[in-house]
């Protein structure tokens, strides 16, 4: 009796295995090829300012991405802190204090100092250049 019971629960075992294995290969998220590597992004941005213009939403925006881990975000005249990292995957993260979210973007360069911020779909969200220092 106990038999039908083992070869169920290794049928089960399988096919949460087979789903978990499904679903995890579904999240891998690959960069894009000429996104710049972690290194590449904190030796970039760190004690720097990035001035951009959001390509969705069309405003400009400044930050500086202190070395210590904190940015300013600068949209007007309203200056906004909050904390910057890169994950595991090489993307710029931050958040900021007026907003419960995390962002994180892949960095490309597209041109001298010219560069863009992806997201994770490929999809073109901010484009800056770097200013070295404080530039507000």
């Amino acid at each position: 009796m106990k038999s039908p019971n083992i070869e169920m629960s290794s049928f089960g075992f399988l096919s949460a295995l087979v789903l978990v294995m499904s679903t995890s290969s579904a999240a891998v998220i690959a960069a894009p090829n000429n996104a710049l590597s972690g290194s590449e992004v904190v030796a970039l941005l760190s004690g720097n300012t990035y001035q951009g213009k959001h390509s969705v939403r069309g405003f400009d925006v400044d930050m500086f991405v202190s070395a210590d881990g904190t940015v300013m975000e600068k949209r007007g005249e309203k200056l906004i802190p909050g904390k910057w990292s890169v994950d595991g995957k090489g993307r710029f993260c931050w958040e900021i204090s007026t907003a419960d979210k995390r962002w994180c973007r892949w960095v490309v360069k597209t041109g001298d100092n010219e560069y863009v911020k992806l997201k994770d779909d490929g999809k073109e969200v901010r484009r800056f250049k770097v200013v070295e220092g404080k530039a507000f």
